[in-house]
């Protein structure tokens, strides 16, 4: 396996805080490698490592087998897209991607010209050429971000949480095209978020960092289903439970709350907590009357109307059953 970058137990301290902790990590070609952990992990700052803008007191990068350690950013072939983005103000989406484009090497502009719209395209953005970065919405922001950051042909887009700060709907919508942009191109991404959904929707492969720690690493669907750590299953929402009630004492029994059936006559005594309405599903929070586990089942909004308050009985598919 070669790695198109790797990081070598990489330490990081900022003042006096240890922000990263023996990071080792491969990224091969063609990855869309999603870092999933909760505000504080260390997730943007691993991104800066790699983008070459914090230094490492500890470990070595390595970028298409040479150590860029030390190297200065634009030596480094990669290009971060950061949370809010900075494209410069005075110019229209057009020139900042013409700039980037000049800047990656000596192009006659109207041959810029000619590539920055095709990129404008890619991104469907056409309709924005002409304008300044203030005018643009979210969405149309981040897709101007993203064209400015492709420009440069980077070996690597690094992405730090580039959906945070759009609404549900424009941000389901990024995602499909940013798993589109991936699947066209071939770039390889490594893509920063705290967003369980978004992770899942989009890695090919998943990390999970835990202040500062890489704790799993994997195909998304193995972590979700099979995750190793009790701390990552509850983290990925999935619900965790004693082992005994399912004939295995000792163990802690894991399961998604999808594969839990609401039944009026067999399976565990649970009682309501609260029934919350999403746009798509109802979530009914339960709580086990044997061991007062709290339990959550995803279930169509048609079926909600039948459940009332008070004691239930839940039913578990076995296949989804994971124990640690």
């Amino acid at each position: 396996m070669r790695c198109l970058i790797e990081l070598r137990n990489i330490w990081v301290r900022i003042a006096k805080e240890q922000v990263l902790r023996g990071i080792d990590l491969c990224i091969e070609k063609g990855d869309y490698l999603v870092v999933l952990g909760p505000s504080g992990s260390g997730k943007t700052t691993l991104l800066r490592v790699i983008a070459g803008l914090i230094e490492p007191e500890r470990g070595a990068i390595i970028i298409n087998g040479n150590d860029v350690t030390r190297a200065p950013p634009w030596e480094r072939g990669v290009a971060l897209v950061q949370q809010i983005p900075g494209l410069l103000p005075h110019l229209s989406v057009l020139d900042n991607i013409v700039l980037a484009i000049m800047s990656r090497r000596r192009t006659p502009r109207g041959e810029a010209l000619e590539e920055a719209r095709r990129l404008l395209e890619l991104l469907r953005i056409e309709e924005v050429a002409s304008k300044r970065p203030g005018e643009l919405s979210g969405g149309q922001l981040q897709r101007a971000a993203i064209a400015v950051a492709l420009a440069i042909r980077p070996k690597v887009l690094l992405l730090d949480e580039p959906l945070s700060h759009l609404d549900r709907p424009l941000a389901e919508q990024l995602r499909l095209e940013l798993r589109r942009l991936h699947k066209e191109l071939g770039v390889s991404v490594i893509h920063v978020t705290h967003d369980q959904d978004e992770a899942l929707s989009l890695a090919t492969r998943l990390v999970i960092l835990w202040s500062g720690e890489v704790i799993e690493d994997g195909e998304p669907e193995e972590l979700y289903h099979r995750p190793r750590r009790i701390l990552t299953a509850r983290f990925l929402g999935l619900n965790v439970a004693d082992g005994a009630v399912f004939g295995r004492p000792g163990a802690r029994a894991v399961f998604p709350p999808d594969a839990v059936r609401i039944s009026q006559r067999e399976g565990l005594e649970a009682s309501i907590e609260e029934i919350v309405r999403e746009r798509g599903r109802v979530i009914v929070y339960a709580k086990l009357l044997d061991t007062n586990e709290p339990i959550r089942v995803y279930i169509h909004p048609r079926e909600a109307s039948s459940i009332r308050d008070g004691k239930i009985f839940l039913e578990v598919s076995e296949e989804s059953l994971h124990f640690l």
